[in-house]
């Protein structure tokens, strides 16, 4: 029985993506290709602002004498698309003025940006319309097939985000991709949670007040928090790593 080759590190492996079979591909190195193929010059190509029946109006106005500048404000657009229109640089497949309605591009690798998770993510572009997704996403689902119902994908054993090789991704449950986080030492703690209140000077203090028999409703009024969060820190409950308390406060 033959081996699945997509798995070793040393060997590229490119497939096609789902729904984008023709225009991209991605490998089992985390990289993503745009395929060879010609794409529409006209008003389908997503970044056009003009449609068909406007650059024929835009022509017409131009052979009778209308200026650059008037028909740019008039169709709100800069005077060199215009201007490009005039000369057959742009759109001249449609007005007779040169060029063909479609031009070729290469097959190249896309260049990644990082999303707000922290992940590489990339623009594929189909029909007209664009999306962007995480490049780790894309791997799993040509490679593997479409993430199970409650699962999500798992770094693994490398935690880092960028490395989307298949070899060290699969689908996992939440709880999972958290062990992950307390085993590569990850996951934030402290201060450097979103959500915290305090400090970990001011947790420091509160630990040693603590300790000296201050009151924790005292604590609680000093520092503006809920009594019972100075209850669940003199009990080990949270802050733990911090004050070196254990579960039972000893």
């Amino acid at each position: 029985m033959a081996q699945d080759q997509s798995r070793f590190p040393g060997i590229e492996i490119w497939k096609d993506i789902p729904r984008y079979e023709g225009y991209y591909k991605v490998s089992n190195l985390g990289r993503v290709q745009s395929l060879a193929r010609d794409i529409n010059k006209g008003n389908k190509h997503p970044r056009s602002k003009l449609t068909e029946k406007q650059v024929l109006q835009i022509v017409s106005e131009i052979e009778k004498g209308v200026s650059i500048t008037e028909l740019g404000k008039r169709y709100g657009i800069g005077k060199y698309v215009i201007f490009d229109i005039k000369k057959g640089d742009s759109w001249g497949w449609l007005t007779g003025r040169g060029g063909s309605k479609y031009y070729g591009i290469k097959t190249k690798i896309l260049k990644t940006s990082i999303g707000s998770g922290g992940y590489p993510n990339v623009t594929l572009c189909k029909d007209g319309t664009i999306r962007w997704f995480n490049v780790h996403s894309l791997v799993m689902l040509a490679f593997i097939g479409p993430c199970p119902k409650g699962l999500e994908i798992r770094h693994y054993p490398d935690p880092e985000k960028s490395n989307c090789r298949l070899d060290n991704l699969s689908y996992g449950t939440h709880l999972e991709n958290e062990a992950d986080k307390d085993e590569h030492g990850t996951r934030p703690k402290g201060e450097l949670v979103g959500t915290s209140v305090l400090t970990n000077t001011v947790i420091r203090e509160i630990d040693r007040l603590l300790r000296m028999g201050v009151a924790g409703r005292d604590l609680a009024k000093r520092y503006k928090v809920h009594d019972s969060y100075i209850s669940r820190i003199k009990l080990g409950l949270t802050w733990r790593w911090l004050t070196g308390r254990s579960y039972h406060g000893r």
